[in-house]
């Protein structure tokens, strides 16, 4: 948010990837997803790894 602030997201597709995003727990990635509002994204998603494939 800092960097593009709040509107910076408007019209594009976030793709959260790498180590830290790796290292969190379902809940913190859903939570991640939801912050994508903050940036006015139109949608925000995490590469899908073997947590998310087990989750389902």
């Amino acid at each position: 948010l800092r960097r593009f602030g709040v509107g910076g997201g408007s019209g594009h597709v976030v793709e959260y990837a790498g180590r830290a995003v790796r290292d969190l727990e379902i809940e913190g990635r859903l939570t991640l997803c939801n912050m994508g509002t903050e940036f006015a994204a139109f949608t925000a998603i995490v590469a899908p790894d073997e947590k998310t494939l087990d989750h389902l």
